[in-house]
């Protein structure tokens, strides 16, 4: 069954990039286009699904601005802040995806 989500995935990918080229709609980096790879980015980003998210990271101290990352369980997010792009079943899926890539 996931075999076949995957293909789905895929497929509808090819036919975004193919649809946001026709549409000649702008593309995240001008330069590059519309590729898979802009969609993908698009999908595994969670500000489009309607949410703002903020904390992911902090300065060590008012005197060394380094920046520290913090883990994504302590990120503030904020539900419905603007129309989605994505469903959140379309991000936990690439999610999923990705941490399957990197853990396999």
């Amino acid at each position: 069954p996931s075999r076949g989500l995957g293909d789905v995935y895929k497929r509808q990918v090819k036919e975004l990039v193919k649809h946001c080229q026709q549409k000649a709609y702008p593309s995240p980096d001008a330069k590059a286009g519309w590729s898979s790879r802009s969609i993908y980015r698009i999908l595994a980003n969670e500000c489009y699904t309607g949410k703002i998210v903020q904390g992911k990271t902090r300065t060590v101290s008012y005197k060394n601005q380094a920046r520290i990352q913090i883990p994504p369980e302590e990120w503030i997010r904020i539900a419905h802040v603007h129309e989605p792009i994505i469903s959140e079943e379309m991000f936990f899926f690439v999610q999923e995806k990705k941490h399957r890539r990197f853990t396999e």
